[in-house]
């Protein structure tokens, strides 16, 4: 896949840029190839799904390719989509009646135990916003393991600071999470907040 080679790029790029340091990486299990994996991750600025580029060579060809949904309002741009199609972007509705509307293209991607990037959030945000609940369906429907991700240090980026080598970027790795297959629909929103309160507190 395209995505692997333009890692490499991607990787020399951000480090060069924003001095990228990864954290935690022990946390992800990277003989754990039978069960699907979503890495949940906030979601500061439109460069958080090739961040991950970053993670060292070794753990990124084990767990990628990485998908990440976009929303079809940008993907059926074609000079949008001629960019990120290859780097594992795929087009989701804008809106659905139900998880399984909403969500149908990603769980197929996850029962073919693919990894998939997904915001908690649902939406660009420098801070702590509530998390929905389709993190929680979709590692349900899966059995998918989830990786917690905090990507710090994007939310205010300047100019001055990266001319002066002073923008600093981490992404740090939580433990893996693993969702109780019988929990109830009325608690996915409470448990995504939780997952959110995970991510933050990296």
């Amino acid at each position: 896949m395209v995505q692997k080679n333009v890692a490499y790029i991607l990787r020399l790029f951000f480090k060069l840029i924003f001095k990228v340091e990864t954290i935690g990486e022990k946390n992800i299990d990277t003989e754990e190839r039978d069960r699907p994996t979503i890495i949940a991750v906030n979601h500061p600025t439109m460069l958080d799904p090739f961040l991950l580029s970053c993670l060292s060579n070794k753990i990124f060809k084990k767990i990628s390719p990485i998908y990440f949904p976009t929303s079809s309002f940008y993907f059926n741009k074609k000079w949008i989509r001629f960019f990120i199609a290859p780097l594992g972007a795929y087009a989701i509705k804008n809106k659905g009646w139900s998880y399984e509307d909403y969500l149908s293209e990603t769980l197929e991607k996850l029962n073919q135990k693919k990894t998939i990037l997904i915001f908690p959030e649902s939406k660009l945000t420098k801070t702590k916003i509530d998390g929905k609940g389709g993190v929680v369906y979709l590692a349900i429907k899966s059995s998918a393991r989830i990786i917690p991700v905090h990507i710090k240090g994007l939310e205010y980026v300047t100019f001055k600071k990266i001319i002066l080598g002073k923008q600093r970027v981490k992404l740090v790795i939580g433990k893996e999470i693993f969702i109780n297959k019988n929990t109830d629909l009325s608690d996915f929103r409470k448990i995504s907040n939780e997952i959110v309160e995970n991510i933050y507190s990296l």
